[in-house]
């Protein structure tokens, strides 16, 4: 073979191998693939809120008004935050006995509650006796309106019920002698004479006292049994207790002597535990709405005395015995000569300026509500 015809040879065996190769790169390389649609993330699922139940020990009966203010008050909350909170409420004291109200709620066993807080004066002892130096204050408005005087310019007394979250003060109307068909009516002081007088103890036993009358405890609850079988004789309560407890099934005298209730010590109050363990906008809520059901409670309260409470007693056959001046004077001079300095002195025992608080309360009274609208009974 020529040395022309090798290197042609050559030549092409060459370019054969560079094309073989060139296909095998081909053959080698990923089969292009259809661009995919790019998916939308996923959002992850919010949990779902966790409903915070709450239980009201409420002290007063199934039927008083407060029960419906009551839930009406927690069930705007729960509108306003969304469904946060749920309120069970146990009234007729179902869920703590009716004079442990406050130390149940300060304990824990209940949230929250709406009572009649009777028997503070372990722990709030200026608040249970205001009432006692509060003499002439004569409507729940007047009696809630002393209640925020008081905090403002006193500040021992908003110290004093610290160890709960007061919410609001409710107020009451004065307290008359409910008297049975068997003892008669009472006209003056001088007819309770020998009565035995379901009283709530402090200044109600003192005045007791003070008029030759025996003092006999019972919840109102027992106040029934107690009146049918003779126990006690002349009840110290509100008239919406008439309708309330059906007492005006056995009261036939409502004798309107007016003893100051248990007012400063009747509201709404929160355990603290309850209330900071709350999310803020639920706290927030209730405060938003305190001064609306407050003013409610006070229009409530009065309704259900004079209105309500009283009505009850006509459909029974009672009536309404009306004191005069002179017998209203007689009970405004022992209260204040017999009755206060018995609640000075239970305050000095406990470390307080009993006179100081005194003064100063009968100092509001008088510059500011006798005679005010807001304090008068119609």
């Amino acid at each position: 073979m020529s040395k022309k015809s090798l290197l042609t040879l050559l030549g092409s065996v060459i370019l054969t191998l560079v094309l073989a190769v060139m296909m095998l790169g081909a053959c080698a390389q990923p089969a292009p693939t259809t661009p995919t649609t790019p998916t939308t993330p996923t959002t992850p699922t919010a949990p779902a809120t966790q409903v915070i139940e709450l239980k009201d020990a409420i002290h007063y009966a199934p039927d008083h008004v407060f029960v419906p203010l009551m839930e009406d008050y927690c069930n705007e909350v729960a509108d306003m935050t969304g469904g946060k909170i749920h309120v069970t409420h146990y009234p007729g004291s179902t869920l703590l006995p009716g004079a442990e109200h406050y130390e149940g709620l300060v304990a824990g066993s209940a949230d929250m509650s709406c009572a009649a807080f009777y028997g503070v004066s372990e722990y709030a002892p200026l608040r249970d006796e205001l009432a006692t130096f509060a003499v002439g204050i004569l409507t729940p408005r007047a009696a809630g309106m002393l209640d925020q005087d008081l905090r403002e310019q006193y500040p021992p007394y908003a110290e004093d019920s610290s160890e709960v979250n007061w919410i609001f003060t409710g107020g009451m109307s004065p307290r008359y002698l409910n008297s049975t068909e068997a003892y008669g009516p009472v006209h003056n002081m001088s007819e309770l004479k020998g009565a035995k007088v379901r009283a709530s103890g402090g200044r109600e036993n003192d005045f007791c006292t003070a008029v030759d009358a025996e003092p006999i405890y019972f919840p109102m609850t027992e106040n029934y049994e107690a009146f049918r079988k003779g126990v006690i004789e002349v009840l110290i309560a509100n008239s919406e207790v008439l309708d309330a407890f059906k007492l005006a099934e056995v009261v036939n005298y409502v004798n309107t002597c007016p003893i100051p209730g248990a007012w400063p010590n009747h509201g709404l109050a929160f355990n603290w535990d309850s209330w900071n363990s709350l999310p803020q906008d639920v706290q927030d809520a209730f405060m938003q709405l305190a001064p609306k059901y407050q003013e409610r409670a006070w229009d409530d309260w009065l309704h259900a005395d004079l209105v309500v409470g009283l009505e009850a007693l006509a459909a029974n056959g009672g009536e309404v015995i009306k004191w005069d001046d002179a017998a209203l004077e007689d009970f405004y001079q022992l209260w204040r000569e017999q009755v206060i300095p018995k609640g000075i002195e239970r305050l000095n025992k406990r470390g307080y300026n009993a006179q100081e608080f005194a003064d100063l309360v009968q100092k509001i009274v008088k510059e500011k509500y006798i005679g005010n609208p807001a304090n008068i009974l119609e």
